[in-house]
């Protein structure tokens, strides 16, 4: 039994079926809906399992797909060219610069650099998000690949700290950044910024290979 996000990542617990059934079924009818009687029997043969899914902003001077201006704390939709507005018959066009910065951050973590990418459609909807999609790239990422070593600090002062954890890096994708929404106090409306929609993010998926909330 795993309890984890999409793709097999998230933060859960996991336990082998057989034995989850032996737990449910060792106790007594009137306690089988309550397997918290005894915590101690309850937590054996569990284990805490985290995959992580971190978004990483890109320090390009543009956008993803546009020319607009990457600035933070600039005038509320002062930086929205329009493709970022989602404007009929305006185009993307790849900012270079933000597929070479996930090219290096990729060989840093030791992945193999995909000659060939592509990129997807997400749909969803927020207010935020003029398109009405994301431009992500789920099937043919930028970077497969790479590992990370986690430290944890020891758990005293005296003590030894643990070995280190080798994580997993699953992928790396580019993908599109949305704007901000900010709900107008008393006023019944939200108040939209595009500025930050488009920005390029960097989706690290991790395999789920951390044990502890602390490693995470």
């Amino acid at each position: 039994y795993s309890c984890a996000g999409a793709g097999g990542n998230g933060f859960g617990f996991r336990r082998t079926l057989a034995s989850l059934s032996t737990a449910v079924h060792a106790k007594p009818a009137a306690a089988a809906n309550d397997l918290g009687d005894d915590e101690d029997d309850d937590a054996a043969g569990w284990e805490t399992v985290v995959g992580l899914e971190l978004h990483v902003q890109v320090a390009a001077n543009t956008k993803l797909f546009s020319g607009a201006e990457r600035a933070y704390d600039a005038r509320v939709n002062t930086n929205v060219a329009p493709f970022d507005a989602a404007l009929p018959g305006a185009l993307p066009s790849v900012n270079a610069r933000s597929v070479e910065l996930a090219a290096r951050l990729g060989f840093a973590l030791g992945g193999e650099v995909q000659a060939i990418s592509s990129f997807d459609r997400k749909h969803y909807f927020y207010a935020d998000l003029p398109h009405g999609y994301q431009i992500t790239q789920q099937r043919q990422p930028v970077v497969l690949g790479g590992a990370l070593d986690v430290f944890v600090p020891p758990p005293s002062k005296n003590a030894e700290a643990p070995p280190p954890r080798k994580l997993r890096i699953e992928r790396l994708q580019l993908e599109m950044d949305t704007g901000k929404s900010t709900r107008a106090p008393g006023q019944g409306h939200t108040l939209v910024d595009l500025n930050r929609a488009g920005s390029t993010l960097i989706e690290i998926v991790t395999a789920p290979d951390l044990r502890s909330a602390e490693e995470a």
